[in-house]
């Protein structure tokens, strides 16, 4: 492995973020940035691996203002015969050092970057990566059963999908919204609110979704729907009244990018393939339990072992599902958040992210069946078990960048 390396001036804050545009542009997907360390870790694409190629960057202090970028990549799960990895750091340094020689250039791209473009990118992370494991799984856990009865297991993603259109519908039902109708005198108080959402969503280039507003002293906010064209945005009182205009803009910019990036298609796509994962691998359990019922010689002992087998492995595997299901939410927050800082602004973002750190007040019970639509949901449990990463760490994502493109 060849590290390349290029010696430079300038701050090492400006030479991080010039390094990070140049492997966004060469479609890296950024893993790390270490700020402190100076320490850019990013994959890119080898084959059907999407992290096959790994390459770092580290900005060294030489002396004074003078500094050195030191590039290298390396395959994660293969020996590099052809040297590719180099090639690729080799061709990462060449871009960078053109930057570099041209600095009004990049400056020009930083500043007058294509929007639209940069929103694409974020939200360019697809359900069909999540999917993928699941339904290898499901194909195999198939052979058990037979692949004739593939049909029957795609009850539960079926059931998921069918639901979907619904979702708006119990989530406005569950925290009894109110629409704020533009045309409606009555709703004077909030037209500012509705003026704010339909705004940012011409600029995300999506219809104006409803707009709610729901009694609650918690701050929150929450979006649902199917489709782009199909979904509400709502706020709470407590939001409303104790965040000020430019966060309240930032979290209804975060609320669009769950929207444009069909966050909610994604979590009911996703558990419902779980469900069918589930249903896959207790069937051939339920078709014994069907041939000891209706056989010549019955027995309880095999009735309860059967029966026993099957419900701990149903709770075990919608247990590992679950949290594959959180991990996805997970990972979609940090990207609406950088959607949303692409819209507003990344400071107005971590300010609102500060506030929501403050809170003190809980989710009532009769809203928590939602807690993964909304954008705050504080736990003491771990993360791994949780829907939302820690506040913290949303706001490290968004100073670092890891998630946009800029």
């Amino acid at each position: 492995m060849t590290a390349y390396k290029i010696t430079c001036q300038g701050d090492p804050a400006d030479i991080i973020q010039l390094c990070k545009t140049v492997l966004v542009s060469k479609s890296a997907k950024i893993k790390s940035i270490d700020l402190d360390q100076a320490i850019i870790v990013s994959t890119f694409r080898y084959g059907i691996n999407p992290n096959g190629l790994k390459m770092v960057i580290h900005v060294n202090h030489l002396d004074q203002d003078d500094y050195q970028i030191s590039i290298s990549a390396e395959f994660t799960n293969a020996v590099d015969v052809y040297g590719i990895a180099d090639r690729k750091a080799a061709e990462i340094e060449q871009l960078i050092q053109h930057q570099l020689e041209q600095p009004s250039s990049h400056n020009t791209e930083l500043h007058q970057h294509d929007f639209q473009q940069a929103l694409n990118q974020v939200k360019s992370t697809s359900i069909v990566s999540w999917t993928s494991i699941v339904l290898i799984g499901l194909s195999i856990s198939a052979i058990p059963t037979g692949f004739g009865f593939i049909l029957i297991p795609l009850i539960g993603l079926i059931g998921a999908v069918i639901g979907l259109p619904f979702s708006r519908w119990l989530a406005k039902r569950a925290h009894q919204v109110v629409v704020i109708e533009r045309h409606n005198e009555s709703h004077h108080d909030y037209f500012w609110l509705y003026d704010t959402v339909a705004r940012l969503a011409a600029k995300a280039n999506i219809p104006t979704p409803e707009v709610g507003v729901y009694q609650s002293e918690d701050m929150n906010a929450f979006a649902s729907g199917a489709t782009p064209q199909h979904s509400v945005v709502a706020f709470s009182t407590g939001l409303l009244e104790q965040m000020d205009e430019a966060e309240i803009e930032a979290v209804v910019a975060h609320e669009i990018g769950h929207i444009i990036s069909n966050d909610m298609r994604g979590m009911a796509i996703l558990t419902g393939l779980i469900s069918s994962f589930v249903l896959v691998f207790t069937l051939p359990l339920q078709g014994l339990r069907i041939l000891n019922l209706l056989g010549n010689s019955f027995s309880t002992i095999v009735e309860i072992i059967l029966w026993l087998t099957k419900l701990v492995l149903s709770i075990v595997l919608t247990f590992f599902g679950s949290l594959l299901v959180k991990k996805y939410s997970r990972n979609r927050e940090y990207k609406a958040d950088a959607i949303a800082s692409l819209l507003v602004g990344k400071d107005s973002m971590i300010s609102a992210l500060s506030r929501l750190s403050q809170e003190k007040i809980a989710i009532p019970i009769e809203q928590r069946g939602f807690n993964a639509f909304k954008i705050s949901n504080q736990s003491q449990w771990a993360e791994i078990f949780n829907t939302h990463p820690s506040i913290e760490k949303r706001i490290q994502a968004l100073q670092t960048g890891i998630h946009s493109p800029v």
